[in-house]
């Protein structure tokens, strides 16, 4: 969605005040200082998904592992989010019987309701 806005907004202003403000649009549109830190944040966010996409590689080696602990270093916030015994799960039982199903295992009820 960021990348989106980043590669429409040009094309927004190129319609110009009289247009975007009769038709309401003018009041939505960031701020010069907002859209700077929108495409400084879209920056953050292709190097983060580039090593996103690395680490899920079937190929991953200890070396490319490495990859992770940079992205840690380098966005301290996100290590709550990234640690191993991360709190992350929005729905246990679905999670719970994706691994079942790839170890072969029986689904409980709730598990197999979702």
């Amino acid at each position: 969605m960021v990348a989106r806005f980043v590669e429409l907004q040009p094309a927004i202003t190129q319609l110009g005040h009289d247009l975007l403000f009769d038709h309401e649009v003018q009041p939505l549109l960031l701020r010069r200082a907002e859209h700077e830190r929108v495409k400084a944040l879209e920056k953050d966010h292709i190097k983060f998904e580039g090593v996103t996409q690395a680490l899920q590689k079937s190929s991953l080696t200890m070396s490319a592992l490495r990859l992770f602990d940079q992205v840690v270093k380098e966005y301290p916030a996100l290590k709550s989010r990234l640690c191993a015994t991360a709190q992350i799960g929005h729905n246990p039982h679905l999670e719970q019987g994706l691994v079942k199903l790839q170890r072969e295992e029986a689904l409980t009820i709730a598990e197999r309701s979702v």
